[in-house]
């Protein structure tokens, strides 16, 4: 041991001052652990942020959807401004630091401890990994459908949802998925079904008219003989033939009502069309007063409530029968536009074979 004279100067240790004070190594350790728990607390912010707006993406910018969400928020932002407001030694700071500092600063702490943080985060993880949201709207201010969502791999009953003027935007949540996507059937009325894949996360927005095309509308015009064997308590019906096989879409047998039949959604009628008609009129030998009544008839046609919905490739056969003896008859295939004009032919011989499309 090494032998220290009155002269020398007096030797200190690392942890010990010149002063012969040891600094305590607890006071370290408490601040390189609030310094932990501080980066936990940030951490713990950033995943509840993240949380936050992708619980506001599904579920819409409504406060009053928000809910229990919404008013968190506005509390915990009202805190600052009450704590400033109000000295915290007085009663109300004290009943503002008891009611919600406390007990939010409890939880936030409790949260951002090592095992609760990860089995947030993971929830989390695991909600934004297999669920999602469809929004259906249309770019068509104030109109009115009836929309529907269904899975293609489960069976049961669809989810519906309405589109209105007060409810511009149908929204279906949560919507079950996976990482890989999984295959949903849309329908809305007045539109051909489709199947979209929705993937977590971001979820899928579809528009009507773009996602999902328009179903086709069909206007069947009867001629001379239609409209008097429709005065005199005709009946009009429409089938469906698909594979061999017909299916009754609609029938109206209103007696002695005289119109056009309009089948699927209205559309409008433009001058190009009314002129269309004129030549029609005109080529198939009808008087004038004649072909100014078919003229209004066929401008204000009566829109027929249909079984399913109307397709391309569809092939539709139009009679009118008085009777049971056949008067008129129109054939239609389906396209791809938006409105299929048809004029029906006066069938004045005896039954003839019904032409395919």
């Amino acid at each position: 041991m090494p032998v220290r004279s009155a002269g020398d100067p007096t030797q200190t240790t690392p942890l010990e001052a010149t002063d012969g004070h040891r600094p305590s190594v607890a006071s370290g350790d408490e601040r390189t652990s609030d310094t932990g728990q501080a980066r936990r607390v940030v951490a713990l912010l950033a995943v509840l942020s993240i949380g936050a707006l992708w619980l506001q993406h599904h579920i819409g910018f409504k406060f009053e959807e928000l809910g229990v969400v919404a008013l968190i928020g506005a509390v915990w932002s009202g805190i600052g401004e009450l704590a400033d407001l109000f000295n915290e030694e007085s009663g109300i700071g004290k009943a503002i630091d008891t009611v919600f500092k406390t007990p939010i600063r409890g939880v936030l702490l409790f949260l951002a401890r090592p095992r609760p943080f990860a089995t947030l985060t993971g929830l989390l993880v695991l909600a934004m990994a297999t669920l999602s949201s469809v929004t259906v709207r249309s770019d068509a201010p104030g109109e009115e459908s009836s929309v529907s969502l269904a899975t293609l791999d489960e069976r049961g009953a669809p989810r519906t949802s309405k589109l209105s003027a007060d409810e511009p935007v149908a929204r279906f949540r949560p919507v079950l998925t996976s990482p890989f996507g999984r295959l949903y059937r849309v329908g809305a009325e007045g539109y051909l079904p489709a199947q979209v894949n929705v993937f977590p996360l971001v979820g899928r927005q579809l528009l009507l008219g773009r996602d999902l095309v328009a179903s086709p509308s069909v206007l069947f015009r009867p001629f001379v003989e239609g409209i008097v064997a429709l005065r005199d308590g005709a009946v009009f019906s429409v089938k469906r033939v698909r594979a061999g096989k017909e299916e009754s879409i609609a029938v109206d047998s209103d007696s002695g009502s005289a119109s056009a039949f309009l089948l699927g959604r209205p559309k409008p009628v433009s001058d190009a069309m009314m002129m269309l008609w004129n030549l029609d009129a005109t080529a198939n030998l009808a008087p004038d007063p004649i072909k100014a009544q078919m003229l209004i008839l066929w401008r204000s046609p009566k829109q027929l409530t249909l079984r399913g919905e109307l397709a391309p490739r569809d092939c539709l056969v139009a009679e009118i029968r008085l009777h049971d003896q056949l008067r008129a008859r129109g054939i239609a295939m389906l396209s791809e536009a938006p409105l299929v004009d048809v004029l029906m032919e006066d069938v004045t011989s005896g039954p003839r074979k019904v032409p395919s499309c």
